[in-house]
């Protein structure tokens, strides 16, 4: 599939409109840690939209968004999407990153850095982080 190229518009948040059936579920927590990051790194990945401004990916950012109080977020709409490829790119956005896995020695090693720079860790999320067993 040839793709058009990629652009990062910024949308009035009230034109980007959740997509009913969204199986992704977004706990208060993990809006209030994407809110935090929001906060300390600016809105830095854009949410993906269909051709009418649904929602594909970004359901939990948008929530975060609206709890600052943001009247602007970067969207990428992915017009040239069929109903299909936009319902299956909504489930296989969060279930391959739901397949990663984290490197408890890297990450310790990242934290580290961090701690010795007196970063605050808060938003990062990595709070209730899994390592492989």
């Amino acid at each position: 599939m040839t793709e058009p190229a990629l652009a990062i518009e910024m949308w009035p948040i009230k034109k980007v409109l959740p997509y009913a059936n969204n199986a992704k579920q977004h706990p208060d927590i993990q809006v209030s840690q994407l809110s935090e990051s929001i906060k300390k790194f600016g809105f830095v990945n854009p949410v993906l939209v269909d051709a009418g401004g649904v929602l594909i990916a970004g359901h939990g950012r948008v929530a975060a968004a609206q709890q600052l109080g943001l009247k602007k977020i970067p969207v990428i709409q992915l017009g040239y999407l069929s109903d299909a490829d936009a319902k299956a790119l909504r489930l296989s956005d969060n279930s391959i990153a739901d397949r990663g896995v984290w490197s408890p020695e890297l990450v310790e090693l990242e934290l580290t850095t961090l701690r010795s720079l007196n970063f605050d860790l808060a938003p990062l999320g990595l709070d209730d982080i899994q390592f492989p067993e």
